[in-house]
């Protein structure tokens, strides 16, 4: 489904990382109408957008195949650095 705004973000969640995005948006047009859903490439924002990233250090965030479903569900790792003797 494509919306056609303008839209005001009332709310955005989602992961950044090395392997892709995945992003959920909640956006309320005029009438106070909230519509939600995956954010997708090619979105354009009218004016400003404040968006706060936070690096988790020591993770790495991936996608692996869920076994119980068709789904890649979100894997995350800690990353451990090598001890030096």
């Amino acid at each position: 489904m494509t919306l056609k705004g303008p839209f005001e973000i009332v709310s955005m969640v989602g992961t950044v990382s090395k392997g892709g995005l995945h992003i959920h948006a909640s956006v309320s047009d005029d009438d106070f109408k909230v519509r939600g859903g995956h954010l997708v490439t090619d979105t354009l924002v009218q004016s400003t957008a404040e968006i706060v990233i936070v690096e988790l250090e020591n993770y790495e965030l991936s996608r692996s195949k869920d076994l119980g479903s068709s789904y890649k569900t979100l894997k995350i790792t800690e990353i451990r650095e090598a001890q030096v003797e």
